[in-house]
């Protein structure tokens, strides 16, 4: 089986013009900012981008499993978890744009960020929403309760 040749693909930190051809020191003919570093885009790993997706799924999937298949029961574990799930998510997101802004994770990979970063904030919400319901459903069952 024949193996696939990448070629380099070098892109300006800044604006993402294609740098084949520049050298460190040289200016960007597109945004002219200097050429500090050139970072080889075509070895560079989407692995923790999708490490953080996962978090972002099992934010919403907590709210989804207690609203869909335990609707009357009071699971406050699995809302405190996808809140932790979704500002882990939320959190590495910036983080990993931040590893787009100084060439660590490749740039193809911004629009993954961004999902990750909705799931993360969607999830993150909504775990507190459906915690915050359980926890006044809790309390009005004992106030009824002590008022029979």
């Amino acid at each position: 089986m024949a193996q696939e040749i990448r070629t380099p693909q070098f892109l300006c930190l800044k604006c993402r013009y294609e740098l084949a051809g520049f050298e460190i020191g040289q200016v960007c003919p597109e945004c002219g900012s200097k050429i500090e570093r050139l970072v080889d885009q075509s070895k560079l790993s989407n692995s923790k981008v999708v490490a953080v997706m996962i978090f972002g799924v099992l934010s919403l999937l907590s709210v989804v499993l207690t609203v869909v298949l335990f609707p009357f029961q009071f699971i406050i574990q699995w809302q405190l978890f996808g809140i932790t799930c979704g500002l882990v998510a939320a959190i590495y997101a910036m983080n990993l744009r931040y590893g787009v802004r100084t060439g660590k994770i490749p740039f193809r990979s911004l629009r993954w960020i961004r999902l990750v970063s909705i799931f993360g904030w969607v999830g993150f919400v909504l775990s507190i929403l459906l915690a915050c319901t359980l926890l006044i459903g809790m309390l009005l069952l004992i106030m009824m309760s002590k008022s029979i």
